[in-house]
């Protein structure tokens, strides 16, 4: 990756919804087209920040060294994201020296944390406020688009991804 990363991880929802599978298959495609294997790990979503050790303890519990394990994770659940660099911090793991961290949404912990850490906002929230509009135009009877445009995902890069 640009931050110098080599064994990317995905850590997911065990909820079998569309942002965890499709995000689970676009990841798998990205280790296929570089010939990687994935590191791949589930977690339900209700252990929010709890999850931080189970995950950090998958990844780093029995790596004897760095080619054993992550050198980043990609995170979806935001507040298990914050969990995994307390964790990781607290076994002397430095992020982002040895581990970057991303989150998939932009849980307040993350912006709390030492150190911060980066998140993809998909801003779900005008998304729903697009499906509402468009939902009452229908029941309206008003005319919607053929093709809504969803809002553009934003990258607040903060200290866990700092190289």
């Amino acid at each position: 990756t640009a931050r110098g990363a080599r064994r990317v991880g995905l850590v997911t929802g065990t909820d079998r919804t569309a942002w965890n599978l499709y995000s689970r298959q676009a990841y798998d495609a990205w280790c296929a087209q570089r010939g990687i294997e994935p590191w791949c790990f589930t977690s339900p979503e209700v252990a929010g920040e709890g999850a931080g050790e189970i995950v950090v303890d998958h990844f780093f519990g029995v790596a004897s060294n760095s080619a054993d394990r992550p050198d980043a994770l990609y995170v979806l659940p935001g507040r298990q994201a914050s969990g995994i660099v307390a964790a990781a911090v607290r076994r002397g793991i430095s992020v982002p020296g040895e581990l970057l961290v991303a989150a998939g949404s932009g849980a307040l912990q993350n912006q709390t944390i030492s150190p911060t850490v980066t998140a993809l906002d998909l801003q779900p929230e005008l998304l729903a406020e697009c499906a509402v509009d468009t939902v009452v135009r229908l029941l309206r009877g008003e005319p919607v688009p053929s093709s809504i445009r969803a809002p553009e995902a934003v990258l607040h890069e903060r200290e866990s991804t700092l190289r």
